[in-house]
């Protein structure tokens, strides 16, 4: 390594100049640090091998980091503490077979925006279950995707943003109501307006269109898009 600079002191620059001051720049390499690669902290280092090269920073002890601006693959890369903000499209195990965890036992991780999945999600532990945060416990306008909703009539109609035209919508009942189960129908979807509402109705066993008027029941729902 070669200097441009004696620093006026009357010697060469490597042996007048305090390395952690003014610590040497590696600008000719044709690989990345290793951690055999040992330099006085602030040393940096631009591997040449690839497009466009990559300027790492060294801590000392052989530990090297890519500098801010830069590109690298890292085979291990701990942040604390955090947060870390990743900004663009970030791809995380693209290959092989290795697991990728995210969040801990006590903290939980927030997506922001869609989630779009290709493959299953498993509920590895016993327990484990989908979890609405915004649930409807009335006929209150919203974007609530699930709820639960007392007949009147044999029939009620739930209003939510997130119906669609081709919604799966789930029915289950939860509750007979103050009729007791004489008094039950069949539960059934009728109108879905797009963007707005839906209808959920008791029918008779002789007509399905025909409502059981004596059924209060307490109905849950849910809508999958």
């Amino acid at each position: 390594m070669t200097s441009a600079s004696f620093n006026q002191q009357g010697g060469p620059f490597a042996n007048v100049v305090d390395g952690y001051v003014y610590p040497p720049f590696i600008g000719y390499a044709m690989r990345a640090p290793t951690t055999q690669d040992v330099y006085n902290p602030g040393t940096e280092w631009q591997d040449n091998s690839v497009s466009p090269p990559v300027i790492y920073e060294t801590t000392g002890a052989g530990l090297w980091y890519a500098d801010s601006g830069t590109s690298a693959t890292l085979s291990a890369l701990t942040v604390t503490p955090g947060p870390t903000t990743i900004t663009g499209v970030t791809s995380i195990n693209t290959t092989g077979t290795a697991a990728t965890s995210i969040g801990n036992a006590t903290g939980g991780t927030a997506v922001t925006g869609n989630l779009t999945v290709t493959g299953n999600i498993v509920h590895a532990v016993a327990g484990n279950k989908d979890v609405y945060t915004s649930v409807a416990s009335s006929t209150a306008a919203g974007a609530n995707s699930a709820g639960k909703v007392t007949l009147a009539g044999g029939t009620a109609t739930i209003s939510t943003t997130a119906v669609t035209a081709s919604s799966q919508i789930r029915l289950y009942r939860q509750g007979v109501g103050a009729t007791g189960a004489a008094a039950l129908g069949h539960l059934t979807i009728g109108t879905i307006t797009a963007g707005t509402s839906f209808v959920i109705n008791s029918v008779t066993a002789a007509s399905a269109l025909a409502l059981q008027a004596t059924d209060v029941s307490v109905v849950g729902w849910e809508i999958v898009n």
